[in-house]
């Protein structure tokens, strides 16, 4: 630690306490300055690649980096109740939670695709037994023209990119 500084444990660190940071240090806790001015990094965060500056009244936020300058600043949330926590429980349960309509493309799936198969292998069979020479290339371009026409792929491909977007225009 810096002459006359003290370093406070993780587990020590409170809501309320007061916290001195200078360039280099990286945010420990969420808080509001109450003294100084100094540049942080945000990038972690906000993925803002220019540094921002800060002064009395403005808030700080855990992971970021002070790259210039030396603020006095009071916590003002810990540990999982800090901003980038919030941001990591939200993308996680975002991640893990499947939506209704989801769901509903799950369940006409696991009906619709081998219901597919099996008229394209009909299909394919009576033109293999009763269509013109040479069968089987006539067998081979109508199953193929069935899987073609009948594809589930924006059934399937539509709750996940719409869960993306979702996510992404809430992390904005």
């Amino acid at each position: 630690p810096r002459p006359g500084a003290t370093t406070v444990p993780r587990g020590v660190r409170a809501p309320g306490m007061q916290l001195r940071l200078t360039t280099g240090d990286r945010v420990p806790v969420d808080g509001e300055i109450t003294q100084g001015e100094a540049w942080l990094d945000e990038a972690m965060l906000t993925g803002e690649p220019i540094p921002q500056q800060k002064g009395e009244g403005d808030s700080v936020h855990s992971c970021t980096v002070v790259l210039d300058g030396s603020v006095l600043f009071r916590a003002s949330a810990v540990g999982s109740h800090t901003t980038l926590s919030r941001i990591i429980r939200m993308v996680r349960q975002a991640q893990s939670s499947k939506p209704e309509i989801g769901q509903l493309a799950d369940k006409i799936s696991a009906v619709f695709v081998p219901v597919v198969v099996a008229i394209a292998l009909f299909s394919a069979a009576i033109w293999y037994f009763f269509g013109p020479a040479p069968q089987i290339v006539y067998t081979l371009v109508i199953a193929t023209t069935v899987l073609i026409i009948a594809c589930p792929c924006a059934l399937g491909l539509a709750p996940p990119m719409s869960s993306i977007s979702g996510v992404g225009r809430a992390a904005d």
